[in-house]
């Protein structure tokens, strides 16, 4: 992961890059890489729209399309408007696809929102 910090402006991720990256051989499929994220509520946006970036790093490190950004991301509600996600990278470029919908409640309290994706 220290090579991808340096590739990547890391100041963007005060708070999530505590998360982790796998990196895993599967059958029919040559590499696998796992992102696990927790953005910081207040920078969501800001972090989410890094991740692009995160992922172009870690496809030119491990020279592999098979990648899965995933967990909390705090992509709803309060925390990431619709015109927010609209305006993401993360949703504007074909190379994305958002497995959980906008519609989706991920949480488990009262609330209804798809922080989680």
């Amino acid at each position: 992961m220290t090579e991808i910090r340096k590739e990547v402006n890391t100041s963007l991720f005060l708070y999530c890059c505590t998360g982790i990256m796998l990196l895993f051989a599967v059958a029919g499929v040559r590499q696998l890489v796992l992102i696990g994220v927790h953005t910081n509520p207040r920078d969501a946006v800001k972090e989410m729209e890094a991740l692009v970036d995160v992922h172009s790093a870690v496809k030119r490190r491990w020279n592999t399309d098979d990648i899965l950004i995933m967990g909390d991301l705090n992509a709803d509600c309060r925390y990431a408007s619709d015109s927010d996600l609209r305006s993401l990278r993360l949703r504007t470029d074909r190379r994305f696809t958002w497995l959980i919908g906008d519609d989706d409640d991920t949480t488990t309290t009262k609330t209804d929102c798809a922080y989680d994706r």
